[in-house]
Parts: C-alpha cells; sequence; structure tokens
C-alpha cells in the first residue's frame, strides 16, 4: 500500500477509537485541523463518506463497520513483524522507545538513563512523557515504565519498587487551616488517567466533589498549584521534595503505595538491547523507594 494511504488509515482509525476529531488529534499528537485534512483526504480518494457527523461525535458509517477492525488487524500486524524482527537482534546497541508518566520523566528517569548510557553508549533512547496509558499493542513504544497496583495485562513485566504518596500542602496553608475539619481543606484533585490511581480511587471515597477545587491529570500541576498555598494533594513523595515550600501535616499521617512497573512485549523479552534497558531500568528503580 502506497504510504500515504497507510498513514491516513492511521487518522481513520484514531476518529473511529475517539469519536471525535479532537480525541484523535490528541492521541496522534497533532491539531483538529490536520486531522479534519486526512479524513477528507482519504474519503475524497476513494470517494466514499466515512463518517458522518452527529450530536455525539463523528460516527463511522454503518455500512462500512467492519472497516476499523480491518485497520486494526493490519496496525497490528504492522507491530508484530517490527518486534520479530526487533527479536533477532544481536548488538546491545540500538534505539528503545520509553514511555512513562510526565513526573517520573522529569524528576527520576534522566539520572537512570544517564547511568544506562554510559554504561551501554550504543543504545539511544527516546521518551515519551505521557500520563495516559499507552497502547502497547501498536509501534509506540517498547517498554512502558508506569506506577500501577497491578501487572499490566498480556505484557511481559518486572516490579521495578514502590512510589508512596502523602499528603502536601505549603506549611503557610497548614497554618491558616489548623484545626478545619478533614474534608473541608481546600483538596486539589486528579483528573483523566489518575483517576484510576490509589490517589483517584481514595478521594472518590473519602472526599465530597464539592470540596475539590482544582483537579489535574499529573501530578507536577498539582504540585506547583499545591506550592501557591492553593490547597492540598496527595503527591509522590519524589515530586513534592523538589519544591521547599510543600511539607506533610505532622498530625495527618497517612501515605498512599503503588509499585513501579517496567513492562513491554513478550516477544521482545529476547531482544538484547530492549531486554538489557528493561533489566537495568527495573534495577535501577529497586534500589529506591520513590
Amino acid at each position: 500500500m502506497h504510504n500515504k494511504n497507510w498513514d491516513d488509515l492511521r487518522y481513520i482509525l484514531a476518529v473511529g477509537q475517539a469519536g471525535s476529531l479532537n480525541g484523535a488529534a490528541r492521541a496522534l499528537g497533532v491539531n483538529h485541523a490536520t486531522v479534519l485534512r486526512r479524513v477528507r483526504a482519504f474519503e475524497d480518494r476513494w470517494q466514499r463518506q466515512i463518517f458522518r457527523k452527529s450530536q455525539t461525535g463523528y460516527e463511522l458509517d454503518p455500512d462500512i463497520g467492519d472497516i476499523l477492525d480491518l485497520i486494526q488487524d493490519m496496525e497490528d500486524s504492522a507491530a508484530k513483524m517490527q518486534r520479530v524482527l526487533a527479536s533477532k537482534a544481536t548488538e546491545i546497541s540500538g534505539l528503545v522507545r520509553l514511555t512513562s508518566t510526565d513526573s517520573l520523566s522529569q524528576f527520576v528517569l534522566p539520572d537512570i538513563i544517564r547511568d544506562l548510557q554510559e554504561q551501554h553508549p550504543g543504545i539511544q533512547i527516546e521518551l515519551s512523557a505521557t500520563n495516559q496509558h499507552v497502547n502497547m499493542f501498536l509501534p509506540e513504544a517498547d517498554l512502558t515504565i508506569r506506577p500501577a497496583l497491578k501487572e499490566p495485562d498480556n505484557l511481559h513485566a518486572r516490579k521495578a519498587g514502590n512510589m508512596v504518596l502523602e499528603i502536601f500542602a505549603t506549611r503557610q496553608f497548614w497554618a491558616e487551616n489548623e484545626g478545619a475539619p478533614f474534608i473541608e481543606l481546600n483538596w486539589l484533585g486528579v483528573s483523566g488517567s489518575l483517576l484510576q490511581s490509589p490517589v483517584g480511587v481514595w478521594m472518590a471515597d473519602a472526599i465530597p466533589t464539592k470540596v475539590v477545587k482544582f483537579r489535574a491529570d499529573s501530578f507536577v500541576v498539582l504540585a506547583q498549584m499545591a506550592s501557591k498555598g492553593c490547597g492540598v494533594c496527595f503527591l509522590p513523595r519524589f515530586v513534592a521534595y523538589q519544591d521547599s515550600n510543600l511539607v506533610v501535616n505532622p498530625k495527618m499521617d497517612m501515605a498512599l503505595r503503588t509499585h513501579i512497573w517496567v513492562a513491554g512485549h513478550e516477544d521482545l523479552a529476547r531482544n538484547p538491547h530492549i531486554k538489557t534497558c528493561a533489566e537495568f531500568l527495573a534495577k535501577a528503580l529497586r534500589e529506591t523507594t520513590y
């Protein structure tokens, strides 16, 4: 298939899966106009309307409802071929594509990646910092480094230490709210994929929605808001410790814990440079509880 046609299929698949142009744009890392242009180009080329605009977004024409399954099969086959070919490599060199959260990418992984490349100078690293869970069945990453309570499904995973989260705010905020009821504090909450994290689960049970004045899908952003005196929030220790303004209230002894995993495709386990990278990352992360 011509490369341009194949590239257009990625846009069709993304719109079909997201149900909107904006959702597809976020998934592909492009803007709304680019997605619309590629969809229209595909439809013009085949002289066939693929999507129908509705009040809820973009709906696939029911007469061609199986097209997304066909495109997905093609994408999966291409990814499988790429992984099989990569598994035949014999040298400790080559590109390893990593994905991790923005907080781990900013505060933890740089030192580890530096040490990795000093020991294995032939390894190249491409790091995608996103809090959205990567679809490991697409060729977006070789390894993912993620906090989670349980081992990721359908992946070869290594447990790589633990992450501890505590409730932080500024000293001034704690002083001004001394004695205030727990649920009446100005809480900063999580959104997006972090709703499934231990923090999201805990807050859904313990904190009324009406007292959550701000939400974000990033602990880095929440730390900035807390540092400005906007409220209290759960933060990973390694994030909060970057800011001397943020402290734990000694009267509020509470912590949440989750595991950190290094995970990738099972059929890449024999690939020397990816296996070496995964083992190095897991060992380095295990040496410290974050």
